[in-house]
């Protein structure tokens, strides 16, 4: 007995999108860890940093699976929406932190 695929996506554009934001939570986390090793040479406001990136990669983590099914859906009725919003979420959460490792770092020298 052979189980049936939910979507007839050759591509697997589902999967591959699923993966990618996985990829994408698994990084935030381990910047944060690196965020935690610098802070005794940077001081405690690298914290600030942690729990943006942390936070991130939870609220990533956590919603995945729900875009992926809204993905499938999507194949199945042959109208895929795009991700905007986490796209800009995720864009917003890359400069902030930016700016404020920035801010950081100018601010120690």
């Amino acid at each position: 007995m052979t189980a049936q695929r939910p979507h007839l996506d050759e591509g697997l554009q589902p999967e591959r999108t699923s993966l990618a934001w996985s990829r994408t939570a698994w990084s935030l986390a381990v910047t944060s860890a690196i965020f935690i090793h610098w802070s005794p040479r940077l001081g405690p406001s690298l914290l600030v940093m942690v729990a943006v990136a942390l936070l991130a990669a939870l609220v990533i983590g956590g919603t995945r699976r729900r875009r992926y099914d809204r993905w499938v859906r999507g194949i199945v009725r042959e109208q895929v929406e795009p991700q905007i919003w986490a796209v800009l979420l995720l864009t917003a959460t890359s400069t902030l932190l930016g700016v404020i490792g920035l801010v950081v770092i100018l601010g120690d020298v």
